[in-house]
């Protein structure tokens, strides 16, 4: 197993590599603007063969530049699903988001926008941008702490877009080291 995880990291720094790394000026900002974060959230389902626990994690980077942000970590809990576990990791990189947007509109400077957060799972996608929230038996496990991307979406902070797996920053962050 741990073979196998080591080269699906290879595989994947292999692409990885030739983006480079990469930090410029992309255009010139107004006073007390600030560009854009986007985020990208990532998780797979019991990677941990003793505990039955998920690896995840998020990531953040300005637009077309090198990644700023990362945390890649166990969740506390048992995700029963990838729906589940994509979720938990989705809300983890929300509370980030919300807390640098709050940040930055305190020291005065200027969001355009909501900020983006990249998913790679469609269930997640149609779960948090859904206009209406149907709590079921198959999600009535969930925290409320987990439905926190629900509130941040609703309240126009985040927009959730769409990324193939293949493409996606936050999917080394998914693999037990």
């Amino acid at each position: 197993a741990a073979f196998m995880a080591l080269k699906q990291m290879l595989r994947f720094l292999k692409f990885e590599m030739t983006l480079g790394l990469t930090y410029y000026k992309s255009q010139d900002w107004k006073p007390n603007e600030f560009p854009q974060l986007e985020y990208h959230s990532d998780a797979s389902l019991a990677d941990c063969h003793t505990t039955a626990k998920t690896q995840g994690g998020y990531c953040a980077n300005f637009p077309g530049q090198a990644v700023t942000t990362f945390v890649s970590r166990q969740s506390a809990l048992i995700c029963t699903s990838t729906f589940h576990a994509e979720t938990h990791f989705c809300s983890i990189a929300a509370k980030d988001i919300m807390y640098k947007r709050r940040l930055f509109r305190e020291l005065g400077f200027l969001l355009t926008g909501p900020t983006p957060l990249y998913v790679d799972n469609a269930a997640v996608m149609l779960d948090a941008g859904s206009d209406i929230r149907k709590f079921s038996q198959q999600s009535k496990h969930f925290s409320i702490g987990e439905r926190f991307v629900h509130q941040c979406v609703d309240d126009g902070d985040i927009v959730l877009l769409k990324v193939s797996g293949k493409s996606h920053k936050a999917d080394a962050l998914t693999k037990p080291l």
